[in-house]
């Protein structure tokens, strides 16, 4: 009985180291399978990281576009504002100046053309005068000639 239990103890540890083995052949294999996995998943959360992170740079770069073209347009109109202010500034100074000669120059030949025609119907005045004056001495003479 002994022998008998002697034996079963040997088989009973044999099947036991075989049953350790396949267990742990088991456990390995299903410690290696999860360790693929794990990559499997590393390179699919670095795949995703990857992913994000260009969608990111891209964004932000659609941001900083969007921005900087704001700005621009801002820059635009505050640009074409000025343009247009100091356009409108020129203008009202050649006008200005434009009128201011054109108003002198008038004036000018307005005053120049009355002295002008003043001095005229002055010098035609004091010949008809002067005539008038000699008339009147001649006819004076001849009043006291005829006396």
């Amino acid at each position: 009985m002994i022998e008998k239990h002697e034996e079963y103890s040997i088989e009973n540890h044999e099947d036991c180291l075989i049953e350790n083995y396949e267990r742990s052949h088991v456990e390995s294999t299903v410690q290696l399978m999860l360790c693929v996995q794990s990559m499997s998943n590393l390179k699919h959360v670095e795949s995703l990281t990857e992913c994000l992170i260009k969608s990111l740079i891209e964004n932000l770069i659609e941001s900083s576009l969007e921005s900087s073209l704001e700005r621009s347009k801002s820059v635009e109109r505050s640009v074409k504002s000025l343009i247009k202010s100091s356009v409108e500034r020129l203008v009202e100074r050649s006008v200005e100046r434009s009128v201011e000669s054109s108003i002198k120059r008038s004036v000018e030949k307005s005053v120049e053309s009355s002295i002008k025609k003043s001095v005229e119907r002055s010098i035609k005045s004091s010949v008809i005068l002067e005539n008038l004056i000699e008339s009147l001495i001649l006819s004076h003479e001849e009043c006291i000639l005829l006396s």
